[in-house]
């Protein structure tokens, strides 16, 4: 039977690793829209269609939106 902590530390074990790859993989998608990478290109789905690069405003409120949203998380 699981002792109370070991329910406490699973808990907290999931909710980190949870935290950690929704911030590992936001980070990596505001970082492709800043930069612009060619070598990036021949693997985008939709070629035919112009890019939309964010502007660096649109950044700065998907980052801000998104530190507000997991702080109202918890």
């Amino acid at each position: 039977m699981l002792c109370s902590t070991d329910v406490w530390l699973f808990t907290i074990y999931i909710i980190g690793t949870f935290e950690f790859v929704f911030w590992l993989c936001n980070g990596f998608l505001i970082f492709i829209e800043s930069f612009d990478f060619p070598s990036i290109d021949k693997y985008r789905i939709q070629k035919n269609k112009t890019k939309l690069r964010f502007q660096p405003d649109i950044i700065q409120l998907m980052i801000k939106d998104t530190i507000r949203h997991q702080i109202s998380i918890i």
